[in-house]
């Protein structure tokens, strides 16, 4: 079951304070962060995968690499690995050179670097140790492993709609205290839209808005800035 925690951050109530001269106006307005966040479960791992060859024989090292890659291939088939979930990129050859005592080159050849970057995509990640097992097997691999969430833009829409709203009530909240009203946005922004010596992570560090990571789940936020125009209350005098 996934939990969503909104928070706001009131940023500031002005008449025209000379920090925001950019928009000029004697017409006093009311800055809101909304923040809206959602903790999913990651439903894929990717792999990357890196096929390393060290030597002085470039032929040999293509061939052992080529033979790793079909390796790679032969297990994440074995695996159920679609082959659109198999993507390898094309080889990189560095010529490098031998160094004096001092970590200088010296201008003579050393060995060459032969190296390939692969990625397989996990969707069942169930089978996690049989892929560890797996693709692992090879010497000279250097590997990463990134768990992602394939409908995040999906809730990150979500998540800056619930922001967006939630911002407004809390503008006619605030405003409903000094007997204002709120009348047209003037800034609708995922960028801060406020000058202040505090970054507004900072601030929202502050406001207790910011959770701390989970090695299980994923962490979806959407921040959302809105300059409201302030007009008379009912009960204006």
């Amino acid at each position: 079951m996934k939990s969503v925690r909104i928070l706001i951050i009131i940023l500031l109530i002005t008449t025209g304070i000379p920090a925001f001269s950019q928009e000029p106006s004697s017409a006093p307005y009311i800055t809101v962060m909304g923040y809206a966040e959602d903790w999913v479960e990651p439903d894929i791992a990717v792999w990357r995968i890196s096929i390393q060859q060290r030597g002085e024989n470039l032929k040999e090292l293509k061939a052992e690499n080529d033979q790793q890659l079909e390796s790679l291939l032969s297990a994440s088939r074995s695996l159920g690995v679609k082959e659109e979930n198999f993507v390898s990129g094309r080889i990189d050859v560095s010529k490098m050179y031998k160094t004096d005592k001092n970590g200088s080159s010296t201008g003579d050849f050393s060995h060459f670097v032969l190296s390939r970057d692969v990625q397989v995509e996990q969707y069942d990640l169930g089978k996690f140790d049989e892929f560890l097992d797996k693709l692992l097997l090879g010497s000279g691999l250097d590997v990463r492993l990134q768990y992602r969430y394939t409908k995040a833009d999906s809730v990150r829409n979500d998540l800056q709609l619930k922001a967006m709203r939630v911002a407004r009530e809390k503008a006619v909240e605030m405003a409903e205290i000094v007997n204002a009203t709120i009348s047209r946005p003037l800034v609708i922004s995922e960028f801060p839209i406020i000058s202040d010596y505090q970054t507004m992570d900072q601030l929202a560090l502050q406001a207790g808005v910011i959770s701390s990571p989970s090695p299980q789940r994923i962490h979806i936020a959407q921040k959302v800035f809105v300059r409201f125009q302030l007009g008379e209350g009912e009960n204006a005098q």
